[in-house]
């Protein structure tokens, strides 16, 4: 619904803006992040966690990444696994 995908980009933002990242407002089924840093190595570390999001190298930024709004469950464990990836990439 569409309320459920509200609730879930103010969660996704809130996810990345605490891990680092500058959020773009989004009014689609997915978020915009832009970390300081490349995030090739973060969207490897996702995947091995069964965690997939877009890497923004596609579309010329490579310190970006697109993420999916999900289930609430799903919004769990992507929150897990970047903190755990980003802890292994500090």
């Amino acid at each position: 619904s569409i309320e459920q995908t509200r609730r879930g980009i103010a969660r996704l933002t809130d996810i990345l803006t605490a891990a680092g990242a500058s959020v773009a407002k989004s009014h689609a089924n997915f978020v915009w992040a832009r970390f300081p840093f490349p995030t090739a190595s973060l969207c490897d570390g996702l995947l091995a966690k069964g965690v997939i999001i877009r890497s923004g190298d596609g579309f010329g930024c490579p310190d970006c990444v697109r993420v999916s709004v999900g289930t609430d469950e799903e919004l769990n464990a992507f929150e897990l696994a970047l903190k755990e990836v980003m802890r292994v990439e500090a």
